[in-house]
């Protein structure tokens, strides 16, 4: 089984939900589109921040410049579950 997925975490409000799913489900290549939202429970000025965002984005910062890198995942071995 070829598995080579990405994973992106974002933030929105349950009314921005059905954009997200169709954004994701239009741009997909994958068979079936994963989608799933969990609850948030943050604090006061990060969910200021998420709704100032979600309520005018205009004023967003620019996007970053693209930059053609591949993310580095490395495991550290003897780490301990106490």
């Amino acid at each position: 089984m070829d598995m080579d997925y990405c994973l992106i975490v974002t933030y929105t409000r349950e009314d921005k939900k059905a954009s997200v799913i169709e954004v994701a489900e239009r741009t997909s290549t994958e068979k079936v589109c994963m989608v799933s939202f969990l609850p948030l429970e943050g604090n006061a000025p990060l969910l200021k921040l998420i709704d100032d965002e979600l309520a005018d984005p205009g004023e967003s910062a620019p996007r970053p410049e693209y930059q053609d890198r591949l993310p580095i995942v490395s495991w550290r071995t003897g780490i301990s579950a106490r």
